[in-house]
C-alpha cells in the first residue's frame, strides 16, 4: 500500500465504493490536525462542492446566532437590498425607552405596519425593506433586566427599525426628492410611534452599507422567532450555478464525487488544482 505524506488520508480504490481511511496511529505517530481557517463555522453541516471546477469546502450552519455564518448572510441580504434601489432611510422607534422584548417588538411591528400602509395608500412609497436593530447596552444603566425599557435615563439597548424606502415617480418632482415630513410625523404619532428620522440614501453604495451595519450589531445573538429583516417585493438571492450540497465531510465528497485519490481526512477545503 502506497503511503502519501499528507496524512491522515482517504484512499480510493476505484471502482469500489468502499473507502479505506488510514489513521496515523497505524504508522506509529500522531500528526497535528489542520487548523480551522479563520472565519470558519464552528458547527459545519456537510459539504458544498462544484463538480466542474472540482472544488469542495465545508458548509456552514447558516444561522444568525453563528457569527461567521451571520456575516455571510448579512452580506447576501445587503446585496438584495442594493437591488431595491432605495431613496430614503427612515428610522422608526417607540415613543419611550424600549428594549428588544417580545412585547415591544410586537408593538413596534404593529405601528410600522400601520405607518407603511398609510404611506402606500397615499402613494408615497413604491417598495420598502426594513432591518431590525437593538442598540448597544450602556454601562451607566442600572435598571433590572426584567423591565421593558430603561427608567434610569441611560437609554441603552433601544429597539429600532430602519426602513429603506423606494419612492415612485411623481409629476413635477424628481424621484426621491420629496416627502411630506410633517404629515408623516403626525401619522407616526397616530400609529403609536416616536419621532421619525429620515436620511437620504445614495443609490448603489448606501443601502448595503446600512444593512450590513445594522444586521452586524446582533450577530451571535439568538433573538427568538422575530424577523431580522423583510422586503415588500420579491428580490431573490443571487446564486452561482453548479454548486451542490452533500451531508458528508469534505474528504469523502472529494474522493467519491470529484475523483480525488489523496485527501486529508480533516480537510476543510479541497481543490483539484492545489492537490498534490
Amino acid at each position: 500500500m502506497e503511503h502519501c505524506d499528507n496524512a491522515p488520508i482517504a484512499y480510493a480504490w476505484l471502482p469500489e465504493r468502499v473507502r479505506l481511511v488510514a489513521c496515523d496511529f497505524f504508522y506509529g505517530r500522531e500528526l497535528e490536525k489542520p487548523r480551522r481557517p479563520k472565519g470558519a463555522c464552528d458547527n459545519p453541516r456537510g459539504t458544498v462542492y462544484h463538480a466542474k471546477r472540482r472544488v469542495a469546502m465545508q458548509a456552514g450552519c447558516r444561522q444568525w446566532k453563528c457569527r461567521p455564518c451571520g456575516k455571510r448572510k448579512a452580506a447576501k441580504v445587503a446585496e438584495r437590498f442594493s437591488r431595491l434601489e432605495p431613496d430614503f432611510l427612515m428610522t422608526v422607534s417607540l415613543p419611550r425607552s424600549a428594549w428588544a422584548t417580545c412585547e415591544n417588538t410586537r408593538e413596534l411591528q404593529m405601528g410600522c405596519r400601520s405607518l407603511l400602509r398609510y404611506m402606500r395608500r397615499h402613494r408615497l412609497i413604491e417598495a420598502y425593506g426594513w432591518v431590525r436593530e437593538a442598540g448597544a447596552p450602556r454601562a451607566q444603566c442600572v435598571c433590572a433586566p426584567t423591565l421593558q425599557g430603561c427608567i434610569c435615563g441611560a437609554n441603552g439597548s433601544q429597539l429600532h427599525r430602519h426602513v429603506l424606502l423606494r419612492m415612485p415617480p411623481r409629476n413635477g418632482f424628481q424621484r426621491g426628492r420629496w416627502l411630506p415630513y410633517a404629515k408623516l410625523q403626525a401619522a407616526a404619532k397616530r400609529c403609536g410611534l416616536g419621532t421619525l428620522d429620515f436620511r437620504r440614501v445614495h443609490r448603489g453604495i448606501g443601502a448595503p452599507r446600512y444593512v450590513t451595519k445594522y444586521l452586524g450589531k446582533s450577530l451571535g445573538e439568538a433573538l427568538g422567532r422575530a424577523r431580522r429583516y423583510a422586503l415588500s417585493v420579491s428580490i431573490p438571492e443571487t446564486k452561482e450555478a453548479g454548486w451542490a450540497w452533500d451531508p458528508r465531510r469534505v474528504a469523502l465528497v472529494a474522493v467519491d464525487r470529484l475523483g480525488a485519490h489523496c485527501v486529508d481526512w480533516d480537510a476543510f477545503y479541497w481543490e483539484a488544482a492545489a492537490s498534490p
